[in-house]
């Protein structure tokens, strides 16, 4: 209330990564994994299912753009059948997507964090 008061706001957070869920018959896997995520010091958003469902994969691409966030988490279902999450650099599009393995969750996620 201070910083407000004096007209000195920090800088908003930004995220290390952005969940995108094309299907919401995954929340339940992509929640248990940015769980696991925030355990190991990365912050992660998703955006929370409206009236209308998650949203199509380009409006969610649209908010994990305008989050600032670094990566881009999608859990497709491709990605969910071989157990494994895909991520994209939103700050360098020329690097090319990667699969990580739900399993190794920590041996990765400090990539995310620390990037």
């Amino acid at each position: 209330l201070l910083l407000a008061e004096a007209d000195v706001l920090p800088p908003a957070a930004v995220p290390d990564a952005y969940a995108i869920v094309p299907e919401q018959s995954t929340l339940p896997v992509v929640i248990r994994t940015l769980e696991q995520l925030r355990s190991c010091g990365v912050s992660v958003l998703m955006n929370a299912a409206g009236r209308e469902g998650i949203g199509s994969m380009k409006s969610q691409f649209k908010r994990a753009d305008a989050s600032g966030a670094r990566y881009a988490l999608i859990f497709g279902a491709e990605e969910m059948a071989r157990d494994e999450v895909a991520v994209k650099n939103l700050r360098q599009p020329d690097e090319a997507q990667r699969c990580c393995p739900l399993a190794t969750i920590e041996q990765w996620a400090a990539g995310l964090r620390d990037a």
